[in-house]
């Protein structure tokens, strides 16, 4: 009997000393990226601005391309006045890309109680915009303006978001 116990204390010592010998160890590194904040302010030209349109008995619309080109359709009369594209200068991380999102509804300019729309807003940021090498992407953007029939006279003015993010 002695010798059954002690075999039976012996696989024990042995089992739990075969525990602990089997164990290993690793280490991990832990990674964090710090990378500038965006911020945006206007450009040169910070309006987006359909220059004097002259209404007539037929509804129409005047666009203005990022590049600040005008065109018309329909009854919309183009009468002179400043044309631009709105301009947005976005600062940040050099070399890291942007998500331009711009208004994908319509945004309402008013006169008084008239009002107008502005849809069918554009860009010049291209499909994958990006900061340059020095932190700077310079955005431009153009809308459609919808004129209704005998639009009545008077200055419009109204505002839109462009949002831009890492």
């Amino acid at each position: 009997m002695k010798n059954i116990l002690g075999i039976a204390v012996v696989m024990l010592v042995l089992s739990q000393v075969s525990f602990s010998q089997n164990s290993a160890s690793m280490t991990a590194n832990a990674t964090a990226t710090i990378v500038t904040g965006i911020s945006c302010a206007h450009g040169t030209n910070s309006d987006l601005k359909f220059g004097t349109i002259i209404s007539s008995a037929s509804s129409g619309t005047v666009v203005v391309s990022p590049a600040s080109a005008r065109a018309y359709t329909g009854g919309a009369i183009l009468n002179g006045g400043a044309v631009t594209a709105a301009e947005f200068v976005v600062s940040g991380q050099a070399s890291t890309a942007v998500t331009v999102t711009l208004p994908s509804s319509a945004v309402t300019i008013t006169s008084g109680a008239n009002t107008m729309s502005v849809t069918a807003f554009t860009s010049d940021a291209g499909s994958t915009p990006a900061l340059s090498s020095g932190g700077v992407l310079t955005v431009k953007v153009g809308g459609t303006l919808g004129v209704a029939v005998s639009q009545a006279a008077g200055s419009y003015t109204g505002t839109f978001d462009v949002t831009f993010a890492y």
